[in-house]
């Protein structure tokens, strides 16, 4: 905070940065201003547990110059682009120090947020694919939100008070938390279904629960209940990426069923029990594809297994063509939040 003080005016050494108008020693100047504001941002990360030191080998430092390195790739005309479409619809002339300071430490902190996803990624694989596991599974169980709370990246419950004034959950409470809740499977749906559950029926602490701790806590619940296999980090990757790619899978029949519903479900039309033959079909013919099972089964043959009274015959003349231009719908939207969620 000391050292931000000390290189203000803020606003004038972004405003030049913007317009390319700064010297170099200038743009060092503000350079080092969001380091300095990375680091303490990293800095209290580790002080409260949302970051450990050791998973990653660089210093403090460099894990903040990493992960704000972005924003000063500049384009063809001297131009920082990220800092410039985040900056392009503020008033600068009217906006405050404090104000364009506020601002910028937001980019920032939104920086070191996905600087450290990526680098969770490369540094531990592992945990990266429970962070994007329970990313993904928010979306489909509807029981969380994601929401950013002081620069933290939080789960919030959905649907209930949040009892901000109470003290928020530790790890060492979550990890008790977890090892006492009673799941069907180690999946990362069933999981956040009974967290959700347990928070709603206790008052003792804050509904919030930080992202980090949450998914270290159950990497460490998934090896104390697989000893004798190899650390469930390694273990499970296999079923951690088909688990992602199973979440994607339902998310985007679920979206497209529901946009092509009307098209379809109608009189004249189809009934609702062969539309959702069709998709069921739809999910199981993508996740066999994500598997990359041999002499995986027809899409006639899943669309039978829900209408048992179907033939070949009828399916070729009635069916094929609707199923397979929604199995195409599907698969595209699949392919597009694959890329942009495990990527």
């Amino acid at each position: 905070m000391l050292m931000e003080r000390r290189l203000l005016p803020v606003k004038d050494l972004l405003r030049a940065v913007l317009h390319n108008e700064a010297r170099p020693q200038s743009f060092n100047r503000f350079v080092n201003i969001c380091i300095a504001i990375a680091l303490t941002h990293l800095e209290r990360k580790a002080a409260s547990g949302q970051l450990s030191r050791a998973m990653f080998q660089l210093s403090m430092r460099d894990l903040a110059v990493d992960c704000i390195a972005d924003l000063f790739r500049i384009d063809e005309s001297g131009i920082p682009v990220q800092m410039s479409t985040y900056f392009e619809c503020v008033n600068l002339d009217a906006a405050s120090e404090e104000e364009t300071l506020i601002l910028l430490r937001r980019l920032v902190f939104s920086k070191v947020k996905h600087g450290l996803f990526r680098a969770y990624n490369e540094w531990d694989p592992s945990l990266g694919r429970i962070l994007r596991n329970i990313k993904l599974g928010i979306n489909v169980t509807g029981e969380f939100v994601e929401a950013d709370r002081f620069g933290d990246t939080v789960l919030t419950p959905t649907r209930c008070d949040l009892l901000l004034r109470k003290p928020l959950i530790q790890k060492d409470t979550l990890a008790h938390i977890l090892h006492r809740l009673s799941l069907a499977d180690d999946l990362v749906p069933s999981m956040l279904s009974a967290l959700s559950a347990h928070l709603r029926d206790q008052t003792e602490y804050c509904r919030i629960v930080p992202l980090l701790p949450l998914a270290l806590t159950w990497r460490e619940r998934l090896s104390a209940f697989h000893p004798l296999e190899q650390a469930a980090t390694d273990a499970n990757d296999g079923n951690l990426w088909r688990q992602d790619f199973h979440l994607i899978t339902v998310e985007a029949c679920e979206a497209v069923k529901g946009i092509m519903w009307d098209r379809y479900v109608k009189p004249g039309g189809i009934s609702a029990e062969t539309y959702e033959a069709y998709f069921s079909a739809i999910t199981a013919s993508l996740d066999a594809k994500w598997d990359q099972e041999e002499g995986r089964q027809k899409l006639f043959e899943l669309v039978k297994q829900n209408l048992p009274d179907l033939t070949e015959a009828e399916y070729k003349s009635e069916h094929r063509n609707t199923v397979e231009y929604l199995l195409k719908l599907a698969r595209k939207r699949a392919q597009a939040d694959l890329s942009k969620n495990l990527t």
